[in-house]
């Protein structure tokens, strides 16, 4: 377990509390709405949306054990009264979205629903947005949260992912389309495939006055003098929160990025969330850390995971620095002077068959839907079939080389198709039942898999000479202390780069390692 969960207790449901809430903006504005809620918050957010009015809920819950939980109750919770008009689902909302277009007329995200599931980051990337919108009937709106409450420059982020997406969709001007509401802590975005109409907008003006609630953004500007209830005052790394009068720091950036032409900002990443880069947080620029040391007060703790990466990776590091410089001054500089290709060779070998394996695990979570799933399918098809392929290198004894370029070019090839084909695929049976993905995941493994297995033990049979015993165990220790630096390594570059550098330098370090490739210890 990794997260705290609330379960309905049993008796009658309290839902008087539901229209006055942030989430009930898109009720106010929709009659009776066909609805997919993505995250049953325990049973409560269905609770709450009924008593909303809609006429067809399919809410989708990830989490197998609160799914079982509402389905079968767990403890002293019961199972959930499931109505006529009602269906519960376990798919992601990309898929249930993707299989129903133009079926609903609100696609509602719950505020928790992020923070639910690891696999839940790719239901906010930019793709996913646009699959929502292409499953909206006529005057339908989606309806995205995200939390300000540590960092109002979350929200910047989410509303660049907004205008991405309905600029993918053909959209020339995504700020008529938008509409945000925020109270002091969380804020939503709510997207029509139409420019908003008047009287809606004057509709959930009325809604947010009502409430106390702000409005962020509105097609055609907002009005000089309104009425800011709640203070969100932009943070200021340099001298703290802005003091003063009330003041909206998402308002005051919402123009610009809806039309795209915010300044990039030197302190964090605001650029949309892809599939590429499906992370909402960790926005820290890497050139701003050693400015950020000193505001470590006002840094908030999604962004902490950074600076813990570094230091990992930092600690790892040294680590391998020390151990790798006890054979190397020993046996091993007395054996020759192939220490620089068993460097590069064993080096690139830990390097990047971990790359490989953590981009097969991300994009098999999104696949999947479900990360430890995905993490336990890859891992386990990687141990096999990569078994089996340093088994397979026996056939190789002699022609070393030969094995390692047949190797090292199913490994290219693989990294093209994967890049080019695999979210295409992955699309195209997000939908599909879980047995199928799981064999097309497997299917797509194995190859890469067995490829990798082979320039291991390729490379140590170049040292079955004389001279080549006190080479072994530093190529041992080259490749255990690479595979270490590779975890905090990879997840630095996911979250700045993205997933397809990774894919890129992983095969790049194979290409490097054929390169390096040892002589024979008794050449």
């Amino acid at each position: 377990g990794n997260r705290i969960a609330t379960l309905r207790r049993p008796g009658p449901a309290e839902t008087a509390y539901a229209p006055a809430t942030l989430d009930a903006a898109p009720y106010a504005l929709l009659a009776q709405p066909r609805v997919l809620l993505a995250g049953a918050g325990g049973g409560f957010r269905i609770q709450a949306v009924e008593a909303l009015g809609v006429a067809r809920l399919v809410v989708t819950e990830t989490n197998p054990m609160l799914r079982h939980a509402l389905l079968r109750g767990l403890g002293p919770s019961p199972a959930f009264p499931l109505g006529a008009d009602m269906a519960l689902r376990g798919e992601s909302p990309v898929a249930l979205a993707a299989s129903q277009p133009a079926g609903f007329d609100l696609i509602d995200l719950s505020a928790d629903f992020l923070d639910s599931a690891e696999a839940n980051r790719f239901a906010f990337t930019a793709e996913a947005l646009g699959t929502y919108l292409r499953a909206l009937k006529p005057g339908g709106i989606v309806s995205v949260p995200v939390s300000i409450r540590e960092l109002p420059v979350y929200a910047e982020r989410m509303l660049a992912t907004v205008a991405a997406a309905l600029r993918q969709a053909g959209v020339a001007e995504p700020g008529a389309h938008v509409a945000v509401i925020r109270s002091a802590w969380n804020l939503r975005a709510l997207v029509m495939t139409e420019p908003w109409p008047a009287e809606r907008l004057a509709a959930l003006a009325a809604f947010a006055t009502e409430r106390s609630f702000d409005l962020s953004w509105q097609p055609g500007g907002l009005p000089a003098d309104r009425t800011i209830w709640n203070d969100l005052p932009p943070v200021d790394f340099l001298t703290g929160q802005a003091g003063g009068a009330a003041r909206d720091a998402v308002a005051e950036v919402a123009p610009g990025i809806l039309a795209g032409s915010a300044p990039p900002d030197p302190v964090f990443d605001t650029s949309p969330v892809t599939q590429d880069r499906p992370f909402l947080a960790g926005l820290v620029r890497f050139a701003a850390l050693p400015f950020l040391a000193g505001r470590l007060d006002i840094l908030p703790q999604p962004e902490i995971g950074v600076l813990v990466n570094l230091a990992v990776l930092a600690q790892a590091v040294l680590l391998g620095l020390v151990v790798l410089a006890v054979p190397a001054f020993g046996q091993v500089r007395a054996a020759g002077s192939g220490m620089g290709r068993v460097l590069v060779y064993f080096g690139g070998l830990g390097l990047g068959f971990l790359f490989l394996e953590i981009w097969l695990i991300e994009r098999a979570s999104l696949w999947l839907n479900d990360r430890a799933s995905a993490f336990a399918l890859v891992l386990s098809a990687m141990l096999v079939c990569s078994g089996l392929g340093a088994a397979a290198s026996e056939r190789f004894r002699g022609r070393e080389k030969q094995g390692l370029r047949l190797a090292v070019l199913v490994i290219l090839g693989w990294g093209v198709l994967a890049q080019l084909g695999l979210p295409s695929l992955i699309a195209a049976t997000e939908a599909a039942p879980l047995a199928l993905r799981v064999v097309l995941l497997l299917l797509v493994t194995a190859p890469l898999a067995f490829a990798l297995g082979l320039p291991f033990p390729l490379g140590l049979e170049r040292f079955r000479g004389p001279r080549g015993g006190a080479f072994l165990p530093w190529a041992w220790g080259l490749n255990g202390a690479m595979s270490v630096t590779a975890s905090p390594l990879a997840n630095l570059m996911l979250v700045s780069e993205g997933l397809g550098m990774l894919l890129g330098c992983g095969v790049l370090l194979y290409q490097l390692a054929f390169l390096g490739f040892p002589q024979r210890s008794d050449s």
